[in-house]
């Protein structure tokens, strides 16, 4: 080849290598990518929905089988999550993957459970003075604390089996359990019957349950024990830092019935630690006075009134069931056995409770306008709220010392104006203060109440009282004065403990109770059905010289 052709063709090689290099186009694919706003969901046990933002720059899915109780709205840079309300006792758990073609992200989805705390069985357990164990089963998926009242001389002590151990209380542990409580009862030395109440509680939850331990006292310490005599008293009860002073006396109790420690005596004790088992009287027990006066009677029991009026009782206070839930008595004999009591004054108002030997459900309250009451309360033997300790709450605590009116509805029409007019009428001498006419927050009775975080929904204007349905208005949706539930509402407590400063010669201010206030029971025991409620009489309000 020549030599010169051969430099040409090198050089056209050379030109067209170069302009192929020049020309030649690189491509780098970027990396994908997905990111989740959230990897783990929780929500309550209510319905409710939660968006999670997800970033892909691929298209992207829910990989997911879902169960019914969970679902899912999808958009270009989100998902919406939506759970239907979880009403079972067991928390409820899904997780979802969210997918690309390359990549995946996974989300856990868990659900509340609805919370339970409850004994099981039986409510109340009447333990011999031996003494002895009981076992009780407790239902719960949350943490609880125990509470012994009544206990101060630790005659009960308890173990557990320990289902939540360090947690502390307001913890839910989201699983269905049933824990044992082991209770140890010591013997009963005295011939007193002696009752404490074990509670268990989880107060972030607002849940409580209680039962009653009833322990008798032992009669065979002394085979002929002392007995008491008709007529005289005995304080029960000293005050430490108050004057409001309760006399407890019994109707229907026979001479076989007052030895020292008797059926007398435990009835009296019985109806004085229910008195003082709730606030706000738990709170102000301390303020208190209270007296145990002997009465006996001619023949055991409470007799009936007849048709024109006569009764065919033969028990010393002349006490009889009317109709319904009526009770009549002599009231000025009452009064007389009450002012036995030497330290009493008949300057100063006096409650006074009289315990009826029957378990019949019934009471009657009889209220002066000069403060003294009598309240009659016989130891009824059906289920709560229609128990002794209701009736005691009710009649005695209610409206005996609270001059509280009744807060249920049996006529459903607008309260008379005569009604009305007779309430305003007593509430000049401080009483009946639970019930107003107005449903304007600003201006109603406990309007100071409205607002306040530790009543946050709970008081408001609640239309329905003292028997009508319309025109007349309470402060809370359920209370004592509504259906003998172990809860007076927040303006039925500072009344009473109003009442009780007055009593005792002392200044009160309504930011001085509000700080002091315990707002228990708790909702469980506020918003209880009152199918089980039987409606007790009206009070007789008796206005005197």
């Amino acid at each position: 080849m020549n030599r010169y052709l051969l430099y040409i063709l090198l050089a056209i090689i050379s030109i067209s290598c170069s302009k192929e290099r020049a020309e030649e186009i690189v491509i780098i694919e970027e990396s994908s990518y997905l990111t989740v706003s959230a990897s783990t969901i929780t929500f309550e046990n209510e319905a409710g929905s939660q968006s999670i933002e997800i970033e892909s720059n691929s298209d992207w899915f829910v990989n997911s089988k879902l169960p019914e109780w969970l679902s899912f709205e999808s958009y270009e840079n989100s998902i919406i999550l939506f759970v239907k309300q979880n009403e079972t006792t067991e928390e409820r758990r899904c997780t979802i993957t969210i997918s690309t073609d390359t990549d995946e992200r996974s989300i856990s989805v868990r659900q509340k459970a609805v919370e339970e705390l409850y004994f099981k069985g039986e409510k109340q357990y009447s333990i011999p003075f031996e003494g002895g164990n009981v076992s009780i089963e407790i239902e719960s998926n949350i943490s609880f604390d125990i509470d012994i009242t009544n206990n101060d001389d630790e005659w009960i002590s308890h173990k557990r089996s320990n289902i939540f151990p360090n947690l502390g209380n307001n913890v839910s542990n989201n699983a269905f359990n049933s824990d044992n409580l082991e209770l140890t009862i010591q013997a009963n030395n005295s011939t007193n019957l002696r009752e404490a109440k074990v509670i268990i509680e989880n107060k972030k939850y607002e849940l409580s349950d209680t039962i009653s331990i009833i322990q008798e006292g032992n009669e065979k310490t002394q085979e002929n024990p002392e007995k008491y005599t008709d007529g005289e008293y005995y304080k029960i009860l000293q005050a430490t830092h108050g004057n409001a002073n309760l006399i407890f006396m019994g109707d229907g109790f026979t001479q076989k019935d007052l030895g020292k420690g008797g059926l007398y005596e435990q009835s009296i004790n019985k109806a004085i630690n229910h008195f003082f088992s709730i606030e706000p009287y738990k709170s102000y027990k301390e303020y208190f006075n209270a007296y145990m006066v002997i009465a006996e009677s001619p023949s055991e029991g409470i007799g009936e009134k007849g048709t024109l009026g006569l009764t065919n009782s033969s028990n010393k206070f002349g006490t009889a069931f009317g109709s319904g839930t009526e009770i009549v008595c002599n009231d000025e004999l009452i009064f007389e056995y009450a002012y036995k009591v030497s330290e009493v004054s008949n300057k100063q108002p006096i409650t006074i409770i009289v315990v009826l030997n029957s378990k019949k459900y019934a009471g009657t309250a009889y209220l002066y306008n000069n403060g003294n009451a009598i309240a009659l309360c016989p130891m009824s033997a059906e289920e709560a709220p229609n128990d002794f300790e209701g009736l005691i709450h009710h009649e005695a605590g209610g409206h005996a010392f609270g001059f509280l009116c009744d807060e249920y509805v049996y006529y459903e029409k607008e309260m008379p104006k005569s009604r009305i007019s007779d309430i305003k009428e007593w509430q000049k001498y401080g009483f009946q203060m639970n019930l107003d006419f107005t449903n304007n927050t600003s201006e109603i009775l406990w309007k100071d109440f409205i607002g306040v975080e530790k009543y946050e929904n709970m008081v408001g204007a609640y239309e329905g009282g003292y028997e009508y349905r319309y025109g007349v208005w309470r402060s809370e949706e359920n209370s004592c004065m509504n259906n003998n539930v172990p809860y007076y509402n927040v303006q039925s407590r500072w009344t009473i403990a109003k009442r009780i400063m007055e009593l005792s010669g002392k200044d009160y201010s309504i930011e001085e109770f509000i700080a002091q206030d315990n707002p228990e029971p708790l909702k469980t025991t506020r918003n209880i059905s009152m199918e089980n409620f039987t409606p007790l009489g009206e009070p007789i309000w008796i206005k005197v010289k």
